[in-house]
Order: C-alpha cells, then structure tokens, then sequence
C-alpha cells in the first residue's frame, strides 16, 4: 500500500469515526425504503429553486421597501437568509446523498458530502433556533416595554445580533460535536426560552387588552399597542410552525430511539430520521410563504417586485 492509498483511507477512517461520535447517523440498504428515498429526492428538487427565489424576495423587499423595514419584519429576512442558504447548501447536498443511497452506495463512498451535510445542517438548526429566540425576544419587549422599545431596540442592534448568531454558528458545531451535553443543554436551554418568551408576551398582551377595554390608555397609546399585537401573531405563527412542526418531532424521535433504541428495527431508524431531516428542512421553503399569506405588506411588496407594478396597482 502506497502512502497516498494509506492517507486516504486515514482520512475516510477519521471522518467516518468524527461523524459517529458527534452526529450520528446510520446508513443500511436503501432497498427497504427505495420509494421514499426516490420521493424525498424529488421533493428536494422541486422545492430547491423556490426555497431559493422565495426567501431572496423576502429580503429585497425588506431592503428595498421602506415601509417593511419595521423590527419584526428586519428579523424576518435574518431568518429568509438562513433560509436561503438552505435552499443553496443544505438541500442540494442531502439531495446528493440521497441519489448516492439510490445508487446503492455505502455511506463510507460519500463521506466527504455526509460530513459537508452534518456540518450545514447543524448550523442550520442553530441559526434557525437563535433566530426564533431573537424573534421571541424582540416581540417581548416590544409587548412589554412599548413606548421604550423604539429606543431601545434599533434596526443596527438587531443586524449586530444576527451577525453574532452567525459568527458563533461555527462555534456551536465545533463545542456540539465533542460535548454531547453541551448540545442536550442548548435544546433544553433553546426550548425554555422560547416558551418562557411566549408565555411572557401572551400574558403582557392579555393585560394590554384589558387595558383597552377599560380605556386606561389614550387613542396613540392603543393603537400602538393594536400595532404590535398584530406583528405578535405572525410571530407566533412562525416560532409555532418551526417549533411543533419540525423542531419537536425530531427531538422527540432522538429521545425516544435512546430510550428504547432495542425496539426499533436499524431500517425503520433510519427512515425516520431521514423523514425528521426533510421536514426540518422543508421548512425554509414554508416560511416565505407564510409570511405572504399572514401579512398583507408582503404580498403587496412581491407583487411590486415581481411585476414591477406602483404600490397603489399592486
């Protein structure tokens, strides 16, 4: 053995063992489940393009149209980017793997695409859930601290802490892939902070609607707080779908297969975790189109850019 054949077989050996030990993920004959893989490669392919188009709309029209440019809706396109970089990386290259399992490859023959997978994903999921919190958290104080909040909380601030949730994107993998406690500790530490902010918000704007009721505020004050009530339920919608939808089956399955790993057979492993993959990233193509559905400004601004229309024919 020549020592280029020793290297590389030194490095299949050590990527392999690096993603055993920090994402696992088995591989078996894709005979078992040959319909689904077929299906799930399709779907990657269909919806690639949109999740691209649709959440690079998102963001020109927050950055192009000046009336979009309110705080929510800044943190909205944050998210469109992170959503867009799925489409870009995260889906081509699982829909890679998944020709490659069609084709009857083992997973040691792609482990360069599989550790190029894990890593994306895993900061996808990062980027996703820290975005949520800075979502929940703004719509806190906006509920909370109203009239402060415009001081406070500035469109400059909200660009800084998105860039920061990218900077420390790979500082999570890297702490996640050797620490398995540290990764179990940001779920959890994920999971409370985004229904603490939810319970804490929904509470703030129950008492905010007592407050209108009784005509303890002035006409201004009401308004305002009609205003981010309305960006609140959007909101809430988005951290919903992403959480109950997407986020909480595949933690639920991570948690069930550890608990009672010697129940499942190894073929229906890993047709559920592959199915838990997809819909945590089908979901970048949903939320540009939630966000034109829920909120009437979007869809104005798309048809705008789409048709090049005024604002008043659009």
């Amino acid at each position: 053995m020549n020592l280029s054949q020793y290297s590389s077989i030194r490095g299949e050996n050590e990527c392999n063992s690096f993603l055993l030990k920090a994402f696992p993920m088995r591989y078996y004959s894709a005979d078992s489940f040959y319909g689904f893989l077929i299906a799930a490669a399709v779907f990657n392919l269909a919806t690639c393009p949109f999740t691209v188009a649709l959440n690079a709309l998102i963001m020109v029209a927050v950055k192009t149209k000046r009336r979009l440019q309110t705080h929510p809706n800044i943190l909205l396109a944050c998210l469109a980017l992170t959503d867009l970089m799925v489409g870009l990386v995260v889906q081509p290259l699982h829909t890679a793997m998944t020709i490659f399992l069609l084709q009857g490859k083992d997973a040691n023959e792609f482990c360069d695409i599989h550790f190029a997978f894990t890593i994306s994903f895993a900061i996808f999921i990062f980027l996703t859930a820290s975005h949520l919190i800075l979502l929940s958290g703004e719509r806190y104080l906006a509920i909370k601290h109203t009239f402060k909040h415009s001081t406070v909380v500035t469109q400059g601030r909200l660009m800084i802490s998105s860039a920061l949730v990218w900077i420390t994107a790979p500082l999570y993998f890297i702490g996640t892939s050797y620490l398995t406690v540290a990764r179990f500790a940001y779920h959890a530490a994920l999971i409370f902070s985004i229904v603490s902010f939810q319970v804490l918000v929904h509470k703030e704007a129950r008492r905010h609607e007592k407050m209108i009721l009784s005509l303890q505020v002035s006409v201004e004050a009401r308004a305002k707080l009609r205003k981010e009530k309305k960006a609140l339920k959007l909101t809430t919608v988005i951290i919903t779908k992403t959480f109950v939808c997407f986020f909480l089956p595949s933690i639920s399955v991570v948690i069930a297969f550890r608990l009672f790993r010697d129940q499942f057979s190894p073929d229906f492993e890993i047709l559920v975790g592959y199915l838990c993959r997809l819909l945590v990233i089908s979901s970048s193509v949903f939320n540009p189109v939630i966000y034109t559905v829920r909120k009437r400004e979007f869809r104005v601004a798309c048809i705008e850019l789409l048709i090049r229309k005024r604002l008043q024919d659009a």
